[in-house]
């Protein structure tokens, strides 16, 4: 499994923005070019590359092309979305520095899916989209799709209450304006309360981020028959 630490943790640690003993780790050009692209567009940041190391040593990825180089003893990734970063061993850098607010990636829409299926190689369907607004409401709407491999859906809050008020409650130590980028990954950031405008019913879910994946997840302390996340916002910046 890769650790994924931010920029803004280690590797500016050669440049001011951050106090860190380990930017070591990293060699002095891919540092150097850290220092180089930030504040770039994704464009920019792609010819800084490919002036440096050249053409990419492969390219993964169906439908998104992404890049990689085999260089500084590690693999260096230009993802058009994610942005670029550096691997080696179990250690994944961001090379950008981003950030990412509590709030401006807690509310939003989330992407709801199945559990993986294992009787067809751990397929996840799409179920719909929930949106957490900062009114203190949500919605949920259901995409219409994948009718036949939904599995067991009859319990499920948002399908059964797509419409009401959500309490919003930060863990110890958080608030709306903590940088993501300093959480570990697998921290608890908020418990969200959603409670149906028709009825009383209510249920509780925590919300999980990930700086390995940029990802928040959500999470329940009973168990759920599907998937719920979203992104974080920022990747460039």
């Amino acid at each position: 499994m890769i650790r994924a630490i931010s920029i803004s943790m280690v590797m500016l640690a050669c440049f001011g923005f951050t106090s860190c003993s380990d930017a070591g780790q990293s060699s002095d050009e891919i540092a150097a070019l850290t220092e180089t692209i930030q504040g770039k567009s994704p464009d920019e940041v792609r010819d800084v590359i490919h002036q440096r190391f050249g053409q990419p040593a492969r390219t993964v990825g169906s439908g998104l092309p992404i890049e990689q180089w085999d260089v500084a003893g590690g693999v260096l990734t230009f993802h058009p979305l994610a942005g670029p970063s550096f691997a080696r061993g179990d250690l994944m850098t961001r090379l950008m520095q981003t950030n990412n607010l509590v709030d401006d990636c807690l509310f939003g829409r989330y992407e709801m899916t199945t559990l993986p299926d294992p009787a067809n190689h751990g397929t996840r369907y799409w179920l719909g989209n929930l949106t957490l607004s900062t009114d203190g409401g949500y919605h949920y709407r259901d995409s219409g799709q994948n009718l036949a491999h939904r599995m067991d859906q009859d319990k499920n809050f948002f399908v059964l209450y797509p419409e009401g008020k959500a309490l919003v409650e930060y863990a110890v130590g958080i608030t709306g304006h903590t940088r993501l980028e300093e959480i570990s990954d697998g921290t608890q950031i908020a418990t969200v309360t959603f409670s149906a405008n028709d009825g009383p019913a209510t249920q509780a879910f925590e919300i999980i981020t990930s700086r390995t994946s940029m990802y928040l997840r959500v999470e329940s302390t009973g168990p759920i028959a599907f998937q719920l996340g979203k992104g974080w916002v920022n990747y460039w910046r």
